[in-house]
């Protein structure tokens, strides 16, 4: 896969896992982290689906191609 920027969803993925506060949540503070971070990936997911419609629209069907071929669209 290419390199890219983290998202906050994916900075924010191991937060609990290297402070190791997880003794110390709520099974309710777990469930709202959980379905804030679900939405937050869902949103990402919602935003490069546009960016790719968007881009699109920018190129030719060579570069269109090109980028199909390296795996940046789909």
């Amino acid at each position: 896969m290419p390199w890219s920027v983290p998202s906050r969803a994916e900075l924010g993925t191991g937060a609990g896992r290297r402070t190791g506060d997880f003794g110390r949540v709520t099974a309710e503070q777990i469930k709202a982290k959980l379905a804030a971070l679900r939405a937050a990936k869902q949103k990402a997911a919602q935003d490069l689906a546009t960016a790719r419609q968007s881009l699109r629209q920018l190129m030719t069907l060579r570069q269109e191609a090109l980028l199909v071929l390296n795996g940046l669209l789909d």
